[in-house]
Parts: C-alpha cells; structure tokens; sequence
C-alpha cells in the first residue's frame, strides 16, 4: 500500500512537471526594429502619462553629465553591430517661433495656399497659444474676452504680487486671439498633421505629445477613440525618427520603457544608439540599468533591433539634435 501510494505521488509530479512545461515554453522575442515603420503597432504610453493632456513633452534629448559609470559587457558571444566610421553631421533641428500678432479675421485656407509649410507652421505655433481661451467664445463662435474680465485678471495679478511683465505677456496673447473662430481652434491638430505630411520634422515632433482640444472636451470619450489618438502620437515620433530626429529617438526610448507593457529590448537599443552616436550625452547609468536583469537571449535581441535601427539611421544624409 505504501509503495502504491509512493508510485502515485511520482506521476502527479512528472504530470505536473509536463502540464507546466507545455503551457509555459521558453521565452521568445521577437525583435521591434521595424519600429520606425510608423505603419506597425506600438505601446501606449503609461496610463499616468495620458499624452492627450499633453505631459509627456520630452523633447529635448538628456542633459550632458560627467563621471557616469562605465558600460557593463554583454555576455560572451554577443556581436554589437559596427557602423565604421561615423562622420554624419549632427545639427540642430531648424524651428520656426510662434507668429506675433492678431489672429482674428485670417483667411487660413489662403495662409495655407500662400506660405510654405514652415511658416504656416509659425501661424498654427501662434494659434496654439489660444487653446485655453476657448471657453470665452460667444456665441457667434468667436473669442471674445472683454476689457473689464482683462482688467479684473491684472488686479488679481497684482494683489498676487505677479510680475507686470507676465500680465504683460498674458494680454498680448489675449489681444492676439481675440476673434479666432472656435472652428479654427478645433481644426489645429489636422492642420499641424498636414505640415508634419510635408516633411516637416517640427510639426511631427510636436503631434508625438500635442493634445486634441476636441478629446478634451469630451470626457465621455472611449479608450479605442483615446488609445488611436495615442497611437498616432507614436506613430509621428517614429516618422520623426526615421527621418533622423535623434530627439525622437530619445523619446521612443522614454516610451518604450514606461510603457504599459514595457519593451525593455528596443529601449535598450534606442539608448545605445544614442550613446554610440552622440557619446557626449552620458546614458551608461541607464543603459546599465536596463541591462541588470536581461537574459542573454535579450541581449542577442538588443543587438540584432541595435544593428538595424543603426543601419536606417546612417543610411540617411545627416541627422538632427
């Protein structure tokens, strides 16, 4: 009897030991490379970084810093990708600022036929900067803040102790926005989106964090409407990327790993392309960070996503800070 009850317990255990291996196979990754394809899925950034509020705003790649810790090796049989000599200029990304002056009564399908992508882009720049008036439209569907709610705000500012110079700058804004349709003001993503459709790298790099007025006044708004809208954002960063905005680079890093579903391999990549391309901005600590508990099969995946994105980036003309 004892020797039945042993034998019996042995089979549970070799059928749990093969249940277990069946549903539960050795991890496989599939690499991310294609990632600055803008037509491939991608994660969302973190749920407490809802980009439509326009908090996730990175754009600007890691401050310089001195004495960070050296690079940890890869395990053994780890090839890194070699990109030979490296000599493609890194510039700054040219911008246009925001237009000075009245927004009021423009004709902006004129604007947009007339002036190149860049500078309708400095008039969009502009009229972005009206975007929390929009609740002092009339009824005529116009802006309109009148001059005893302007000189209520200054005495507030000056019971506040405020400099006259920021109340200075707030009625200069107001003075600008007055007479914008609301109709305009609803229209800005699509408008930005067509002079991002042109090329301009300013434009996708603002969409990857840009929020939508029209989703913000929606509460109600469904999680597919608001995880399309997300979607998009990253999608235009990858474009950015592609066409060799190393500021996007940086921010897909960001993303990929606070993600929701956090993509530790191709955030690692990014980060070493940024280090091998522009080693002056010291990631190592990161980089190390992120390696602390990578299996070898992760770091094979790290370089494999690393030899492809750097193949993309060098192919292109020049690239941009």
């Amino acid at each position: 009897m004892q020797k039945a009850l042993i034998f019996g317990c042995c089979l549970l255990v070799l059928a749990a030991a093969l249940i277990f291996k069946l549903l539960w196979p050795a991890p496989k990754h599939q690499p991310k490379a294609s990632r600055l394809n803008p037509s491939q899925p991608s994660s969302m950034p973190p749920d407490g970084q809802r980009t439509n509020s326009g908090l996730i705003q990175s754009n600007l790649l890691p401050t310089e810093q001195k004495g960070s810790s050296p690079l940890k090796q890869d395990p053994p049989g780890i090839t890194q990708p070699d990109i030979g000599a490296f000599n493609h200029p890194i510039k700054s990304l040219p911008k246009v600022s925001a237009y000075q002056g009245s927004l009021g009564g423009l004709n902006w399908d004129e604007l947009k036929q007339r002036l190149s992508p860049a500078d309708y882009l400095s008039y969009l720049l502009a009229l972005e900067q009206c975007r929390p008036f929009y609740r002092y439209a009339r009824g005529d569907g116009h802006i309109h803040i009148s001059a005893e709610r302007l000189a209520q705000t200054e005495q507030n500012y000056q019971q506040k102790n405020y400099p006259a110079e920021r109340f200075n700058k707030l009625k200069q804004r107001v003075n600008n926005c007055q007479g914008v349709p609301l109709t305009t003001l609803m229209q800005l993503n699509q408008q930005v989106k067509w002079v991002a459709e042109q090329g301009n790298l300013q434009a996708m790099l603002w969409l990857s964090y840009m929020p939508d007025l029209q989703l913000s006044l929606h509460p109600e708004v469904s999680r597919k409407r608001l995880q399309e809208f997300q979607q998009n954002q990253l999608n235009w960063l990858e474009q950015a990327a592609q066409r060799g905005s190393l500021t996007a680079v940086f921010n897909l890093a960001v993303r990929y790993e606070n993600s929701h579903q956090p993509d530790i391999v191709n955030a690692l990549a990014y980060f070493e392309i940024l280090q091998q391309l522009q080693p002056e901005y010291q990631l190592t600590d990161k980089i190390n960070a992120l390696k602390q508990d990578l299996k070898t099969w992760q770091f094979r995946e790290v370089a494999t996503s690393k030899q492809i994105l750097l193949q993309q980036l060098v192919a292109l003309p020049e690239l941009y800070e």
